[in-house]
């Protein structure tokens, strides 16, 4: 009987900061209702993410994985490194005693959960675009439950799968912070007016350019302004350097340590529109201009900026149709916003209409019953 109150959940994805915080955000409520739990991360072994796991204070197990072939010898390469991934996730679920599967998306996750299915084990499935892939749609008939981070997503799955419209799990920092009332931007002069960045992400590197290089044609409207640009590791001396040759004063890190209490205090936000960055935007109100990563798979990003933009959350700049411009569309979006709070108040509000704080905890709740109904039968 012992066994029955010691479940053993599985998370399995990573491979991007949104994928894997989000399984870090749903294990801390899965640890706190059901703290008897072990909770196991199974990833494809990259450094940060296996640092980033432990430090939270949970296991981590690596297995083979490939992204899809671009050549007939990656095309090898796939198959026989998917095929070992998923014959380990196999004996890994054995050997680990495995109750549950919560598959976060990436590298790891399809041959995790297939494998998950395969025991007979109860899989949970996080999507956190409004678009899902061919391939999660495949896989989602298989799935126990599918949650998903946007409402559209549903009508994309087929009929029969049991698909929940929760919401992305955010991290706790702004979990906490979002019952505050967040304080309507103030008029020029009253304080210096928060303009933050984020990058530090997918296609950093031309983010990073574009970005300073916009700002450089708005000097006099920034004029009042604090520029904070996260940069991501390993590019805040390039990022810093780009904005002494703009003639702009920023302050340039490489990863906000305080990005709730950031994000809630900001004015305006240059971010891309990943389903978590976007969820997180919502939460603290904060207007934004989004780049929408174009080399996204199924242009992910693009389909969830256009869902905010259509609630009048945010603006939206199409890299791939800037082409060469990408700096003087950004600055033609971010102008009229700088100098308009009125504009930036009604965006706050639309923002906020998006909300969706407790998706970490709900899932959490769907984590723990399916994994306690289980071991109740088993026992």
């Amino acid at each position: 009987m012992s066994t029955a109150y010691a479940p053993h959940i599985i998370f399995a994805g990573g491979g991007t900061g949104g994928h894997l915080g989000s399984g870090l955000n749903v294990a801390g409520h899965v640890a706190r209702q059901l703290p008897q739990a072990s909770i196991t991360f199974i990833g494809t072994g990259r450094p940060l993410e296996r640092q980033t796991v432990r430090e939270a204070g949970y296991q981590y197990v690596a297995i083979s994985a490939q992204p899809a072939p671009h050549s007939p010898v990656e095309a090898i390469r796939y198959l026989t490194e998917n095929i070992a991934g998923y014959w380990a996730a196999r004996w890994l679920l054995r050997d680990q005693k495995a109750t549950l599967v919560v598959g976060l998306g990436g590298l790891a996750s399809g041959a995790v959960v297939r494998a998950g299915v395969a025991r007979g084990i109860p899989t949970i499935l996080l999507e956190q675009n409004a678009f899902p892939s061919r391939i999660t749609r495949w896989i989602a008939r298989d799935m126990s439950v599918v949650c998903t981070g946007f409402d559209p997503a549903h009508a994309k799955f087929p009929s029969g799968v049991n698909v929940q419209w929760i919401g992305n799990p955010i991290r706790s920092s702004l979990e906490a912070l979002a019952t505050q009332v967040r304080p309507r931007p103030a008029e020029p002069g009253n304080r210096p007016q928060r303009l933050i960045v984020l990058g530090g992400s997918l296609g950093a590197e031309k983010f990073n350019r574009a970005v300073p290089a916009a700002l450089a044609r708005l000097r006099e409207q920034l004029r009042g302004w604090c520029i904070v640009h996260q940069s991501g590791p390993g590019r805040v001396e390039e990022t810093r350097q780009r904005y002494l040759e703009a003639g702009l004063d920023a302050l340039t890190v490489g990863i906000l340590d305080d990005f709730a209490e950031v994000l809630v205090a900001s004015d305006l936000v240059i971010s891309r529109a990943s389903g978590m960055i976007l969820a997180e935007l919502a939460v603290a109100g904060a207007p934004a201009v989004v780049l929408p990563y174009p080399d996204a798979a199924n242009d992910v990003q693009m389909a969830n900026a256009r869902i905010f933009a259509d609630g009048g959350a945010c603006h939206v700049v199409d890299e791939e149709a800037a082409g060469g411009r990408l700096d003087s569309e950004l600055a033609a979006q971010l102008g009229p916003l700088l100098s308009n709070p009125d504009s930036r108040s009604r965006m706050s509000a639309a923002m906020l209409q998006q909300a969706r704080p407790s998706a970490a905890k709900e899932i959490a709740r769907i984590v723990a019953d399916m994994a306690h109904g289980r071991l109740m039968s088993a026992a």
